[in-house]
């Protein structure tokens, strides 16, 4: 019975996981006109997730070329002898993203889907 009780938690956290992943493509592909969409205004759009568990989503997004991130050192006016803009700074740190004609894509089905994406 608790081995069926692991497996299901497991199964359902893999399901919230894809979700997620799909809510992100989902609000990026509203601003898909705009040049990017801050990581700020992604995580409040969403309501309940974290700017850390949003870079962890982003990061294999990014892998998969659905969408382009962008962070401080990316960004033109970077300059390591320069302040930094705030004192939670760090250069490695997601500012920006991007849905890619290749995330328009699997939202709307143009190709195959990804096994750890799901739409609601």
């Amino acid at each position: 019975m608790d081995s069926f009780g692991g497996v299901a938690r497991e199964v359902g956290e893999r399901l919230e996981l894809a979700f997620a992943r799909g809510k992100i493509l989902q609000v990026l592909k509203e601003y898909y006109t705009d040049e990017f969409t801050e990581v700020t205004l992604i995580c409040s759009t969403l309501g309940d997730m974290s700017v850390e568990r949003l870079a962890f989503h982003l990061t294999y997004l990014e892998q998969q070329e659905y969408v382009r991130i962008w962070r401080w050192r990316d960004l033109q006016t970077h300059r390591s002898d320069r302040t930094p803009p705030s004192a939670d700074y760090h250069p490695n740190q997601m500012r920006f993203a991007k849905l890619l004609p290749k995330g328009i894509q699997l939202l709307e089905g143009g190709i195959p889907p990804d096994p750890v994406i799901k739409f609601s």
